[in-house]
């Protein structure tokens, strides 16, 4: 015997079943009627049709508990209807002994959970739980061009409620506004510029040399070292001019087998090098 068959409709969230066109949703019904085909056959009658068609979608996690119970319970059902038809059950009849309890009176009792048990499952459906992000925050509070991001919801404050408080305009008698510059980065340049001019003006005027304070041998070393200073400059000007600071290009080498053309290969008779 076959297993039996489940047809599955997958990604809903993008077209639902009710939404296909006649001709798709013909090619559905027949793949339905072949499914129908393997489902057991209790008393000559088919069994339960339901759950044979179903629909999820695995982005949305929608119906996907419900295709895994709903395969799990059929193929159950078809092993038991299976050993149930087999040779060896009436040797295991005998065996079985089903109880029922009987109630002893009419008062109710309900099933007791722990405390502890029922804050264990709240923590881990709290853990299951989708994080939202600032895309589903937006959708959900209008989408864009309505919904406005908070900057302050990540703050690290004693208070949380602090979050949201709005800047006071007068605190402790004094205005706000008259403590806040919105050119302060500007003007901090500025001032970071203006201290390091004046640095600078400082330091050239502890090491600039005054002629009043010269010897007078000094001034005549000083003509000399300049005179000499300028004429290795001319000579540095004029060697780069000439032929001689041209850079030297390399002739290329050629093989040849003429013993004449060996130049200045040696005495090897049968190669040679020519530099051209």
């Amino acid at each position: 015997m076959n297993k039996p068959l489940i047809l599955v409709c997958n990604k809903t969230d993008l077209q639902p079943l009710d939404g296909l066109s006649e001709e798709d949703t013909k090619l559905v019904m027949e793949m339905k009627a072949e499914a129908l085909k393997t489902v057991m056959v209790q008393g000559g009658k088919p069994a339960n049709a339901e759950g044979v068609l179903l629909t999820m979608s695995i982005l949305t996690e929608d119906g996907v508990i419900a295709v895994k119970n709903a395969a799990c319970e059929r193929l159950l059902d078809q092993r038991v209807e299976l050993k149930m038809k087999s040779k060896r059950i009436n040797d295991c009849l005998n065996r079985f002994h089903v109880a029922i309890q009987k109630p002893r009176d009419q008062k109710e009792r309900p099933t007791c959970i722990p405390q502890a048990v029922l804050e264990a499952k709240a923590k881990q459906a709290a853990e299951k739980e989708k994080r939202k992000t600032e895309k589903d925050l937006e959708n959900e509070n209008g989408g864009a061009r309505v919904y406005s991001a908070s900057l302050r919801k990540n703050y690290i404050l004693a208070n949380d409620e602090w979050k949201k408080d709005i800047m006071p305009e007068i605190l402790d008698g004094h205005n706000v506004y008259d403590f806040v510059d919105p050119d302060i980065l500007l003007r901090l340049e500025e001032l970071e510029r203006e201290e390091g001019l004046r640095q600078a003006e400082e330091g050239d005027e502890d090491f600039e040399m005054d002629g009043n304070d010269l010897t007078p041998e000094e001034p005549k070393a000083q003509g000399e070292i300049r005179k000499k200073k300028s004429l290795l400059i001319q000579q540095h000007r004029i060697k780069k001019s000439t032929a001689e600071s041209r850079p030297i290009i390399r002739g290329k080498l050629t093989r040849t087998g003429s013993s004449q053309q060996r130049g200045w290969a040696g005495n090897y008779p049968n190669w040679g090098w020519i530099l051209l």
